[in-house]
C-alpha cells in the first residue's frame, strides 16, 4: 500500500455511536486489515476511522459512513503491563478519567500537517478505557474495560478518541504546552533539537501569547 494522506485538522467530522445492528464481523475484519495496512505503511501507533478518506472505507468495507472506531497498536510500545497485547479495533470507545493526575508527552498526528509536526500534550494518566474490542480472528467484538497501566498505549487511545469527536490536539490550548516555558517540563534547546530530529526534522506547535504558533524546525536549530 502507498502512504495514505489522512483527513486534516479542521476537516474531521464528529462520529456517532454505532448501533449493535450495524456491527458485524465481516466489516470489522475489513476495517481491521485496512487500519493495520495504513498504520504499518505510515508508521502510526493508532488511527481513528474518521481520519481515513471515506471513499477508501467504502471500497474496503461495507460501511458507508465514518465509524466510531479506533485502531491501536500496543506492540509498538512493547506491551507493558496491559492485558491487551494485540492490534485492536475498539468500537464505540469511552474513557473515564479517575483523577486529576496528568503527564506530558510529545505527539505527532497524521491529521496535523500530515504528521510533519510535533506537539507537547498534557493528558490524564489514570483512566479506564471501555468499548467493544475486536482483534484478529474474532467473529464478533467483546466488551472490555481496561486500566491505563500501559501509559503510552492508552495515551494513544485518548488521542484517537479526540479525532472521533472531530478534534486534534490543536483544538485544546489547555492541553498544548510550550516545552521551553512549562516549569514541569523545561527542555533545553539541544534536547528539543534532538527530539525534533528523532521525529524526522519536524516543526513544533505551541500556544504562545494566547495564540497558536508553529515553530519551524530550522528556526529551533538556529537558536
Amino acid at each position: 500500500m502507498e502512504r495514505i494522506n489522512l483527513i486534516q485538522h479542521g476537516e474531521l467530522q464528529k462520529t456517532t455511536l454505532i448501533p449493535g445492528s450495524k456491527i458485524n464481523g465481516a466489516d470489522l475484519k475489513d476495517l481491521f486489515e485496512l487500519s493495520k495496512e495504513i498504520c504499518q505503511t505510515n508508521i502510526y501507533c493508532g488511527l481513528a476511522m474518521n481520519q481515513i478518506p471515506l471513499e477508501l472505507i467504502k471500497q474496503r468495507s461495507g460501511y458507508q459512513s465514518h465509524c466510531r472506531i479506533i485502531f491501536l497498536r500496543p506492540e509498538i510500545y512493547g506491551g507493558g503491563e496491559s492485558s491487551v497485547l494485540e492490534d485492536t479495533l475498539i468500537i464505540n470507545p469511552r474513557i473515564k478519567v479517575k483523577n486529576r493526575e496528568t503527564y506530558l508527552g510529545f505527539e505527532g498526528c497524521g491529521s496535523v500537517d500530515f504528521d510533519q509536526t510535533l506537539m507537547l500534550v498534557r493528558r490524564p494518566t489514570d483512566f479506564k478505557l471501555s468499548g467493544l474490542f475486536y482483534m484478529s480472528g474474532m467473529g464478533l467484538p467483546k466488551y472490555e474495560e481496561v486500566e491505563s497501566k500501559n501509559l503510552e498505549y492508552f495515551n494513544a487511545s485518548q488521542h484517537e478518541i479526540d479525532h472521533l469527536n472531530g478534534y486534534t490536539a490543536l483544538n485544546f490550548p489547555e492541553k498544548l504546552v510550550n516545552p521551553l516555558e512549562e516549569s514541569e517540563f523545561i527542555v533545553d534547546i539541544e534536547q528539543l533539537r534532538q527530539i525534533l530530529e528523532d521525529g524526522g526534522g519536524k516543526s513544533l506547535y505551541v500556544y504562545a501569547n494566547d495564540r497558536l504558533e508553529k515553530i519551524p524546525y530550522q528556526d529551533i536549530v538556529r537558536r
